[in-house]
Parts: structure tokens; C-alpha cells; sequence
């Protein structure tokens, strides 16, 4: 039953991202999480590790995307950084 309501949470979560136009929060959230586990592992086991700030600068700004898509703006504006 653990999995079941587990399941259920993170497709729930996964149509809460799409409606509300998030499409990164879950990639995020996994690489995040993965990061943290594997710090941890790393360092219990005697090992030594270190987490690098995330680096977003680059990301597009999805509501750009959308209306050059729709043709309500050219793709000019979405810039070349």
C-alpha cells in the first residue's frame, strides 16, 4: 500500500507541474535528490565529496517559448545566451 499512495502523490504532483507550467520541478527535485544521497553515501563511507551550487542562468523562459510557438512573437526574442 506504501507504493500505491506513493504513486499516487507523484503523479499528482507530476499534473500539478504540467497545469501550473513547471516542467523542470520534478528533473529538478531528482537531481537534487540524487545529489544529496550520493553526498551522503560518499561521505559515510569515508570518502569525501562536495555539492556544487545548481547553475540556472541559462534556462529559457518557458512563457517565451510558448508564444513564439503560438506565433504571438517572433524568435528573435528569445535571445542567443
Amino acid at each position: 500500500m506504501v507504493r500505491f499512495d506513493s504513486n499516487i502523490i507523484e503523479n499528482l504532483s507530476y499534473i500539478s507541474n504540467i497545469i501550473s507550467g513547471n516542467a523542470f520541478a520534478d528533473a529538478d527535485a531528482l537531481w537534487y535528490g540524487f545529489q544529496d544521497k550520493l553526498f551522503e553515501f560518499l561521505n559515510e563511507e569515508q570518502g569525501s565529496s562536495a555539492i556544487i551550487p545548481a547553475t540556472t542562468d541559462n534556462r529559457p523562459d518557458w512563457d517565451d517559448v510558448k508564444e513564439v510557438l503560438q506565433g504571438q512573437k517572433p524568435i528573435s526574442e528569445l535571445g542567443c545566451n
